[in-house]
């Protein structure tokens, strides 16, 4: 059925502001309200809540309490605090008021409502009373957790905005319609349920963006289109539901949100901390503060794997991304266990190649050399300066790299023997293709593709190469990366 609309109202007096938030769900019992007032407490996992809903196990809601904490979380912002409830069975004459007048000080009043305060139907009022003093604490746009770019430039933050746009921006994946009503009266929808799921790109990013004073400003910027066109939602296994609106983004983008393209994670529908991937993903939290959470993608790395595939073949076919910039994409669809069809992974004689062209290469070969990326850069006194991209690398002379750079039986990987960039948190290779060490420690990198296209080249184990060859056991500072790869006899 449809989602149980909630309802945000706020209006303005000589006092300050009201704020209400209301639904019209199932309502507070009186039992309910103990849990409410035990900090620490979870209802929903409870005896009373199996009672209260005894069709709640074999149903799909999901709540969006974890700690028994939220509802204190109210007095944060104020000390006059009313609950108004009714049961769904109970006449209206049987709403129940919970009343707080100084916050968590003294004991709250639990009693009947007047005759002013029943409610029609069933379902809940939360009203809270904020005053001018706490009044910038609540209704200003603030920074977001999710903000961050490579520059470590200030996001510049909007002076104001309505409280449907507040809210919006606050609620980006909820699951449930939520209308706002102005101080003049007039009602905007903010978020019909689960509209993230389905509305245009655009619309997306703008309302994960909304804080700012100039949404629309990343549009305008020359690498913002080809990840925004790249958004794309993340089924769960199965495809019975969307669990994230992400792209395939750069190593360092996990980092550092390239281009101020957002990268926001939420929990329960609310704003949740930093993502890894730009766009939107949905998680659970881990710690009360929501800043730390188990992603989806942890839970349904089949799910990953699926959608990594589709952004390579999206990839692979945008002619206006470059060859090394495929490259370092490429990496990342690796770490999510994704096929990488036509996207380039070495570097060989000048050519970027991909995993079919390089296995092409290597069939008739007995001995490949994997390396470090060895780039050469415009010229110092005449003379070819290299440019090493890895950090565990160290410079050879000019005369050292070209004749490297010439050699046919050395393959570069330009993303090198990196262990950043493993989003999925798994250490073991979902797909057991091999269970050698070296293997256990790349399989998710480039590097572990070069390991993965000569043994199917050769027609043989991963783990058989891998024995036969000479892998470098440990990384080390001035020693560059280097494993000499041997077909097995």
């Amino acid at each position: 059925g449809v989602p149980f609309p909630c309802n945000c109202t706020i209006t303005h007096g000589n006092a300050g502001w009201t704020l209400i938030v209301s639904d019209n769900g199932k309502g507070i019992s009186e039992k309910g309200f103990e849990y409410l007032l035990d900090f620490g407490a979870q209802y929903w996992m409870s005896t009373l809540c199996k009672e209260e809903n005894p069709r709640i196990e074999t149903s799909t809601f999901k709540p969006v309490g974890l700690f028994g904490i939220g509802f204190f979380s109210v007095f944060m912002i104020s000390r006059n605090v009313k609950i108004i409830t009714r049961r769904p069975n109970d006449s209206k004459h049987q709403t129940r008021v919970m009343e707080f007048t100084n916050g968590i000080a003294d004991r709250p009043i639990l009693r009947q409502a007047r005759e002013e305060e029943m409610r029609c139907d069933s379902g809940t009022q939360v009203i809270l009373e904020i005053t001018h003093e706490d009044e910038e604490n609540v209704l200003r746009p603030t920074s977001d957790s999710a903000d961050r770019s490579f520059s470590q430039k200030p996001i510049q933050i909007r002076d104001s905005w309505s409280l449907r746009e507040l809210l919006e921006w606050l609620c980006p994946t909820l699951d449930t319609n939520l209308v706002a009503t102005n101080p003049d009266g007039s009602r905007d929808i903010a978020v019909n349920a689960n509209d993230w799921k389905t509305l245009e790109i655009d619309a997306l990013v703008e309302r994960l963006m909304s804080h700012r004073k100039l949404p629309h400003g990343f549009f305008n910027h020359p690498g913002a289109p080809h990840i925004i066109k790249r958004i794309s939602p993340v089924f769960s296994t199965g495809g019975e539901d969307v669990l994230a609106r992400i792209a395939i983004n750069s190593i360092s983008g996990a980092l550092f949100a390239d281009y101020d393209i957002p990268f926001v994670n939420t929990c329960g529908g609310f704003r949740a901390g930093h993502s890894i991937f730009p766009g939107v993903t949905t998680c659970e939290a881990k710690t009360a503060s929501r800043q730390e959470s188990n992603a989806f993608f942890k839970n349904d790395p089949a799910a990953m794997s699926i959608w990594s595939t589709s952004q390579a073949d999206m990839i692979s076919r945008d002619f206006d991304i470059s060859l090394e910039k495929k490259v370092e994409l490429a990496a990342c669809v690796r770490a999510c266990n994704g096929q990488l069809g036509d996207l380039p992974v070495v570097l060989h004689l000048g050519d970027y190649i991909t995993s079919k062209e390089f296995s092409h290469r290597i069939e008739n070969r007995s001995e490949v050399i994997i390396s470090d990326e060895l780039l050469l850069t415009p010229s110092i006194n005449g003379e070819p300066a290299l440019r090493v991209f890895n950090w565990h690398s160290i410079k050879q002379s000019a005369e050292q790299s070209v004749e490297l750079l010439a050699r046919k039986d050395v393959f570069y990987v330009p993303t090198g023997r990196t262990h950043f960039g493993r989003p999925l948190g798994i250490t073991q290779d979902p797909d057991r293709r091999g269970f050698h060490p070296a293997w256990e420690r790349f399989w998710y990198s480039l590097w572990g593709v070069a390991f993965e296209v000569v043994a199917n080249g050769w027609g043989c184990p991963i783990d058989s190469l891998l024995s036969s060859s000479d892998i470098l056991q440990k990384d080390g500072i001035g020693t560059r990366s280097i494993d000499i790869l041997r077909r097995p006899q």
